[in-house]
């Protein structure tokens, strides 16, 4: 099959598959998430732009690892924030420090790691506006995602004081950095499911969440050749990804990452 006719085959596919999934959670918002187990789940439990913002990066963030392991974390940690992440973080390193009594660690992250990220959003908030604010800084109309990533990445770093290469990769290192375009996905799509606050970015710019899962179709449908995850091949899939929607072509993640993750039966179909 040439690769002309490939993407014929697979146009109607995906837009199927992506307004089924869209469908589904419009239909029942409220239990969406209780079938579709996703970190995207937190971002929806507040209505104001900086708690939304605060909770998808945190979510986004520790995106790693088991999903119900992931969301017990963040759950237990945005709980510990109280009803506005927000309102906490304002209140500067003093609320922050007082979480040290409830031994907050998830996986790799032990509590001085979590509580150091934590000072360094409550930074932010107090003192650059909100992380949209702080993006906006290396967000131009005419250069690439990969230098607003890795723009907005740095100026992070300087705010924590050091670099934090595992939870805030930059795509400098050569990483896919997933999680960092997995909120950027969050934050920019505007579709209801993805949320849609930063409105001065495009969603034509946005890069794949290249993870395990979209690595699997990927290499199954030839857009990548070996397994090893990278930023060149997040771009690769997102380029592949754009023939199908250029105004929008990360809307595919979700519905292909779930389908990856319970390999059903259509995943098998696209993939024949």
């Amino acid at each position: 099959m040439s690769k002309r006719q490939q993407s014929q085959r697979l146009a109607p596919l995906l837009n199927g598959l992506y307004e089924s999934y869209l469908a589904d959670f419009q239909e029942s918002p409220g239990t969406f998430f209780t079938q579709k187990k996703d970190p995207l789940s937190f971002a929806h439990h507040y209505t104001g732009f900086h708690d939304v913002e605060i909770a998808g990066f945190l979510a986004a963030t520790f995106a790693y690892g088991n999903v119900q392991s992931l969301c017990g974390f963040v759950e237990r940690l945005l709980r510990l924030l109280g009803p506005s992440p927000y309102k906490f973080l304002m209140q500067g390193d003093d609320a922050v420090a007082s979480l040290t009594q409830h031994s907050l660690y998830y996986r790799l992250q032990k509590t001085e790691d979590i509580l150091s990220l934590l000072s360094m959003l409550s930074e932010v908030y107090r003192k650059h506006g909100s992380l949209y604010e702080v993006f906006l800084e290396s967000y131009y109309d005419n250069n690439t995602m990969y230098s607003a990533l890795s723009g907005f990445v740095q100026r992070l770093y300087e705010i924590h004081g050091s670099p934090i290469p595992f939870l805030l990769p930059s795509p400098e290192s050569g990483s896919p950095c997933k999680r960092l375009n997995l909120f950027l996905r969050w934050m920019v799509r505007n579709d209801g499911l993805d949320m849609g606050i930063w409105d001065k970015v495009s969603p034509a710019r946005l890069i794949i969440p290249l993870d395990t899962h979209i690595g699997r179709v990927s290499l199954k449908l030839g857009w990548i050749r070996t397994p090893s995850l990278s930023w060149k091949k997040a771009e690769a899939v997102t380029e592949i990804l754009r023939k199908f929607n250029p105004a929008d072509p990360v809307r595919y993640d979700f519905a292909l990452c779930h389908e990856s993750i319970s390999r059903n039966a259509w995943l098998k179909r696209l993939v024949l």
